[in-house]
């Protein structure tokens, strides 16, 4: 009789455990059986049990299935490349709008939305224990499963180089590089094309319905068209920073993706955003602010400015950071005028209150 486990996490890291055994001990037959559990990455609870196993050997040789599943699966998607505007209704967005400062109170409810995140993810994980032993693999290639399936994949390679990183060879390091640069951007072309390929006909449909806001406004086309750009910069940016955030865990990566031997990221807008995402991850405010100034005032596309602006927020949102010299120049770049003199009167009071 085998033995049954009512949760995914300890189901995920015994058979990690048992797999990096037999890897170890017997070599082909642990590749074959990585090798399947890879190809039904969509499915818990296979993606835990990779990214335990990844957590827990030293065996290089699981580097290479890794590589090969990810490359066969999305070798041949476009990439979303801003610069050559191959998904149109992103270079429909328009307007400079310059993001708010974050506050105190905002930064305390990140935190709590946070933990509430947590907890969420705990329940669901209790209400998928008697599914844990069973899926349909004839969904493996369904749309959504083709994007669950990508970004395990991805979330393995981001989580390779800081784990592995004193193992690799210089090449390894420049393959997972440029994947790191590139793939992402290939999820996001897969996963906007569609919107791209039916923009009318969304917004269309929606309209049809006659909706309102909550105060009984007509909902317009240019309303719906804002909120799926909107939406759509959330996309691209969670996916950056996922990656950025997951492969700068060890801070000595960021010298990995910085190198351009490695990766030309100055070859296009898109690799630029994010490796300014990179640095934003590793709390290098220095590099991060240079990089986005310069960038921001060179780029004349208002989606990728926008971008930007929301990166050296997010480093105001997530970092502590005392509002002087250079500090007072970025939000002098990026901050509204409004923002700017909020900042200044709370700056005020707090020395008055020092005092």
């Amino acid at each position: 009789e085998g033995i049954e486990f009512c949760d995914q996490n300890l189901l995920a890291y015994f058979t990690a455990v048992h797999l990096n055994r037999t890897l170890n001990e017997r070599e082909e037959e642990g590749v074959k059986k990585l090798k399947y559990i890879l190809d039904n990455i969509c499915f818990q609870p296979n993606g835990d049990i990779i990214l335990f196993l990844s957590y827990i050997t030293s065996n290089v040789q699981i580097l290479t299935p890794i590589m090969k599943s990810l490359i066969s699966h999305m070798k041949d998607w476009e990439e979303l490349n801003l610069d050559e505007d191959n998904v149109g209704y992103l270079s429909k967005i328009q307007g400079r709008v310059k993001p708010q400062i974050p506050t105190a109170k905002e930064k305390t409810e990140i935190k709590e939305a946070k933990n509430d995140m947590e907890k969420e993810i705990m329940e669901n994980h209790k209400e998928e224990a008697e599914s844990l032993y069973s899926y349909d693999e004839s969904r493996i290639n369904s749309f959504g499963n083709k994007i669950t399936k990508s970004i395990n994949y991805l979330e393995l390679v981001a989580k390779i180089l800081p784990n592995f990183r004193y193992i690799l060879t210089g090449e390894q390091k420049r393959e997972i590089v440029s994947i790191l640069y590139t793939y992402p951007n290939k999820l996001l072309y897969f996963m906007l094309k569609d919107i791209d390929e039916n923009y009318d006909k969304i917004i269309n449909e929606i309209l049809e319905g006659t909706p309102k806001t909550r105060k009984g406004k007509l909902i317009t086309k240019g309303m719906i068209a804002k909120k799926l750009q909107d939406q759509s910069i959330a996309y691209i940016l969670s996916i950056y920073d996922f990656i950025a955030s997951t492969s700068t865990s060890n801070s000595k990566t960021i010298t990995d993706l910085n190198k351009i031997d490695y990766f030309n990221y100055e070859s296009n807008i898109n690799y630029k955003i994010q490796n300014i995402m990179m640095e934003e991850n590793v709390g290098n405010f220095h590099e991060m602010s240079v990089k986005a100034e310069e960038l921001y005032k060179n780029t004349k596309m208002d989606i990728s400015k926008q971008m930007i602006a929301l990166i050296v927020r997010k480093y105001f949102l997530c970092h502590d950071i005392v509002i002087t010299g250079e500090a007072q120049h970025v939000i002098d770049v990026f901050f509204s005028k409004d923002e700017k003199q909020a900042i200044r009167m709370a700056q005020a009071k707090n020395r008055i209150v020092k005092k």
